[in-house]
């Protein structure tokens, strides 16, 4: 279902007449009216469409699993876990120096997204002096306190410096909540209840990679890609509540092939049941679910249009026509650091993945020999000591040779300390490839002179170093957050009641609702 706003021309209140936002507390927020949008399943021309994408998808899934697997490694790397092991000692340390690049680059960059009046909205004020004021004050309150951007951007951020390519969902939830109270009636104390909204907006979503599709990864914008599409799973309980949205005969299909597996399923543990174990139930059978999004060509419309439709297996549930007035996929990709004809970006851990490993050996290595050099190592003779173990001097270490009966050796201590000096070398190089800087992370600065040390010095230190990372946020600005103020500023006008927006600003708010506003706006 898709809410369709009815948005009228609303004069404001006259003096002494009390505003929506003055209404009884118990009064509700209906909002637009619904809107059934057309399923195309039993449509053939659409439905041929479709099935030649259902090849494409298996061939998608398949052509980006090596790409899957450095993503994997990625992440490993970022959360400290060692997947790939060169030297091996008794240290096994993993020092998190693209991890901190990571997680530096995205505070700055979430710092640079939202610092400042990062909203604005262009009106002649010489029409209303308000609009412009209450367009961003509504925008705002849409964008923190009901999409929850600034909680959402970090995870967004740290997925796109840790792969390369990162996406934001768009939605819109309109969830009430049942609020008890108390209050005097006829002289006693009543408990009451109510409902209210506890949440009336957009929603954003950051969507994990290994999900989401994309074909042709030759594309890098919705005016070159064809198909997208996001894997996830649902229970055939959930599939049936959702039964008005989905072909009857295709879901039926569906459930008859799950019911037929547990049977399966069920002959195979007969003797299991017995013991006590408890059968399943079909309703909490799980299922994998695709959902897609395509450049179909409609009954009765010239272009291409962008349709959802939802898959299990090779059966098509429904074919729906787009339910959003901004007309694409509900999905912003934001990528750093692309290849030419590529869709997905490079990241942070990519450039400095095997640096990251030499590090690591290195400071194993160095770390053993620190620990040899405070505790030395035994040589003995095997012919006079029947039992080594019998030793008990750490490390542990035992050298198997023909000297005296006995003798204690110190590997030299200038060992480890050259390899601390490696170790900062790696360090320096990894914080270099990854424009995290030193000076970035807050580390102190050496070797540049003393006017670095004076506050426009550091100032000066500070604006160079950013500048990479600076230059990356103007890009996911272009490329995902401006793209999302304006799909949200589009759904507020689909989905949202006058009486809400009105209720939110008081009786100022009604300077947004002066207007009838089309699918075009």
């Amino acid at each position: 279902m898709a809410r369709r706003a009815k948005i009228i021309n609303q004069e404001p209140p006259a003096e002494g007449d009390p505003g929506v936002e003055q209404q009884p507390i118990e009064s509700r927020i209906i909002g637009p009216d619904e809107v059934k949008l057309k399923n195309y399943v039993s449509d053939e021309s659409v439905m041929r469409q479709v099935r030649k994408l259902l090849p494409v998808i298996e061939k998608t899934r398949t052509n980006r699993t090596e790409v899957e697997d450095r993503w994997d490694r990625y992440r490993d790397i970022y959360a400290l876990r060692r997947n790939v092991a060169y030297y091996v000692g008794r240290s096994q340390l993993f020092l998190g120096a693209l991890r901190k690049a990571v997680d530096t680059t995205v505070r700055v960059a979430k710092d640079a997204l939202f610092q400042g009046k990062y909203i604005d909205a262009v009106a002649d004020d010489s029409v209303s002096p308000l609009l412009r004021k209450n367009a961003v004050q509504f925008m705002t309150y849409l964008v923190e306190d009901q999409a929850k951007a600034k909680v959402v951007a970090p995870l967004y951020l740290r997925q796109l410096y840790t792969i390369g390519t990162s996406c934001l969902k768009l939605g819109w939830l309109k969830r009430e909540k049942l609020v008890k109270y108390r209050k005097v009636v006829d002289g006693q104390l009543v408990n009451q209840s109510r409902k209210i909204f506890d949440h009336y907006g957009p929603t954003i979503d950051v969507v994990d990679m290994k999900r989401i599709y994309v074909w042709p990864e030759t594309a890098i914008d919705y005016d070159h890609l064809k198909l997208i599409f996001e894997d996830t799973t649902t229970t055939v309980g959930k599939l049936k509540a959702r039964e008005k949205f989905f072909d009857a005969d295709a879901l039926a299909k569906v459930i008859e092939k799950r019911e037929r597996a547990l049977a399966e399923y069920r002959k195979g543990t007969s003797e299991h049941v017995k013991e006590g174990i408890p059968d399943p139930a079909i309703d909490e059978e799980e299922l994998d679910i695709t959902e897609a999004w395509a450049l179909l060509e409609l009954p009765g419309q010239k272009e291409p249009t962008w349709v959802p439709f939802t898959v299990v297996g090779d059966d098509v549930l429904r074919v729906a026509e787009n339910p959003w007035w901004f007309q694409h996929p509900p999905y912003l990709f934001g990528a750093i650091f692309r290849t030419h004809d590529y869709f997905y970006g490079h990241g942070l851990i990519e450039g400095g993945e095997m640096w990251q490993y030499m590090l690591n050996d290195t400071a194993n290595q160095t770390m053993d020999m620190t620990t040899y050099t405070v505790n030395s190592i035994v040589a003995y003779d095997p012919e006079e000591i029947d039992d080594p173990d019998a030793l008990k001097i750490q490390p542990q270490a035992k050298w198997p040779i023909k000297p005296e009966s006995v003798a204690f050796m110190r590997p030299p201590a200038q060992l480890g300390i050259e390899g601390m000096q490696m170790v900062r070398f790696l360090l320096n190089v990894i914080q270099e490839q990854s424009g995290a800087t030193a000076l970035v992370q807050g580390a102190p600065r050496e070797g540049l002179g003393r006017a670095t040390g004076t506050a426009t010095g550091v100032n000066t230190l500070m604006t160079q170093a950013s500048s990479d990372i600076l230059d990356q946020v103007e890009e996911q600005e272009s490329q995902v957050f401006t793209p999302m103020l304006r799909a949200i500023e589009v759904m507020a006008h689909e989905m949202m009641d006058d009486a809400m927006v009105v209720r939110m600003l008081g009786p100022d708010g009604v300077t947004l609702t002066q207007r009838i506003v089309s699918p075009q706006d």
